[in-house]
């Protein structure tokens, strides 16, 4: 979720910060659950004041100017709140790329919080960077307490080939299981991206121009574990003919893998013609952003990312009065 008003991206608050802690602040009053130590780790790296980036604007390409963005994980009890940091902020503050600002945070982080996964990762992490094509692009973390918290680190790669895919996922954890989830992975690649069942495992998916192209990873660290988990998140808004063929895809590989379960795969398509119904699936890609997936037990688990496309054209909304926010942002 991006907390926004109409002061968000302006002079005042050029990274977005106001919303979002306005919005973090009616949470902890609603939800007793949340804790902001991991929070505010992150944010002593990530939130800058706007008087320390007057001399490098923020520049003018980017897709979002916010720094900070929540999302929320539903379960019998108050749900998991999770903030999301991008460095551009810092970036714009030391003049240096985003990418170096996430490496230079991380590393900082690092020290604070000396969990044996992240030393480990971070250990290694220059490495990964070369060898796999990594470009750092945001870090994220659970408002509970650390110690049941998670460190999330968000990684994009250019490479859109599918052996690519196969040398990161190995690259964390490569036993005969990752082997078993890879062959379901490369059975579900095939179907969503509409390609030949014996294709090139080499081939590059067609180039896209999107600030969000590639590849997306992340790669995610507990405080009481030593491992390493991965997650890919397939762009199927990129790189797919049409929503059509990406849930029907979808419904294909859960028909061929899961066996009688595999058929609750057309309830998901009936929601999503429910949500899309300002347009039809084939018509266009978007109203499914990302499926993103890890491998456990030899087998995929799976999300579906989907995006109701409020601001599409067929979609129209009353405008409503410019919101005033009077929560003070705290620059650490």
């Amino acid at each position: 979720m991006e907390a926004i008003t109409c002061d968000s991206g302006s002079e005042s608050d050029p990274f977005n910060v106001s919303a979002p802690m306005e919005l973090l602040e009616n949470l902890k009053q609603g939800y007793q659950t949340i804790d902001l130590e991991m929070f505010n780790v992150l944010a002593r790296e990530f939130i800058v004041s706007p008087k320390s980036i007057a001399s490098n604007p923020p520049c003018e390409d980017r897709a979002s100017p916010s720094t900070l963005f929540f999302g929320f994980e539903l379960g019998d009890a108050d749900p998991v709140v999770k903030a999301y940091f991008m460095p551009a902020a810092k970036a714009a503050e030391t003049g240096r790329s985003k990418a170096s600002a996430m490496t230079d945070a991380l590393a900082r982080v690092r020290r604070h919080l000396e969990w044996p996964s992240l030393q480990n990762l971070m250990t290694e992490f220059s490495d990964l960077e070369q060898r796999l094509g990594f470009q750092p692009l945001m870090v994220a973390a659970d408002c509970v307490e650390p110690r049941k918290s998670r460190l999330k680190i968000y990684v994009r790669s250019d490479d859109t080939s599918f052996e690519g895919v196969r040398r990161v996922m190995k690259a964390f954890n490569d036993t005969p299981k990752i082997d078993l989830g890879l062959e379901e992975l490369k059975l579900l690649w095939h179907l969503i991206f509409a390609l030949d069942s014996g294709f090139d495992e080499t081939q590059q998916l067609p180039h896209s121009n999107s600030e969000t192209s590639g590849m997306l990873y992340y790669i995610e660290v507990r405080p009481v574990s030593t491992n390493k988990t991965v997650k890919i998140y397939l762009p199927v808004k990129h790189y797919a003919p049409n929503d059509e063929v990406v849930v029907n895809g979808l419904c294909r590989y859960l028909e061929k893998t899961r066996g009688p379960q595999g058929h609750a795969g057309h309830l998901f398509v009936r929601a999503l013609r429910e949500i899309s119904q300002h347009r039809r699936l084939e018509e266009g890609r978007g109203v499914q952003t990302y499926l993103a997936c890890t491998i456990q037990d030899g087998s995929l688990d799976l999300c579906s990312y989907i995006n109701p496309e409020i601001y599409h054209p067929a979609r129209k909304y009353p405008m409503t009065p410019k919101h005033q926010s009077n929560i003070q942002v705290p620059y650490f």
